[in-house]
């Protein structure tokens, strides 16, 4: 399960609109279904990510920044010596369907403002990347 996590300002997503939001991607491989979602969620919103004052100490679940969830299917990429694009170790559809969900309720468990689309949505994201600040979790 991969992670990757924005914090931007001026978000735009079909008829979404948010001043500053925590972004953040989710990639799920072969071998998610049988992981931990509530100890990884809870992992997740514990990582100081978050500046302040010119250094990382807040974690994401000391801000009141609503978070968006977007499944994104290209952090499970692999590619050949060519070049070519491989998605096999991809979960299968269905499959990754529960988890997005399931990942999706732990953090509406943790009392935080979520916003998500469906599994697989073709979107359009306009946003700015604030710092820009960029972290990519593996779990």
């Amino acid at each position: 399960m991969k992670f990757l996590v924005q914090r931007v300002k001026d978000l735009e997503i079909e008829n979404l609109k948010i001043k500053e939001a925590l972004l953040i991607y989710v990639g799920i491989e072969k071998g998610d279904e049988n992981k931990n979602l509530k100890e990884i969620v809870s992992d997740l919103i514990n990582k100081e990510i978050i500046e302040k004052d010119g250094k990382f100490v807040l974690k994401i679940k000391e801000v009141n920044l609503p978070i968006v969830l977007i499944s994104q299917i290209t952090l499970i990429a692999s590619f050949s010596k060519k070049g070519k694009i491989s998605f096999d170790n991809s979960l299968e559809r269905k499959k990754a369907i529960e988890i997005f969900e399931k990942i999706k309720n732990e953090f509406q468990n943790q009392g935080l403002d979520i916003y998500h689309f469906p599994f697989g949505s073709y979107l359009f994201i306009k946003n700015i990347n604030i710092g820009p600040n960029n972290f990519y979790f593996s779990f």
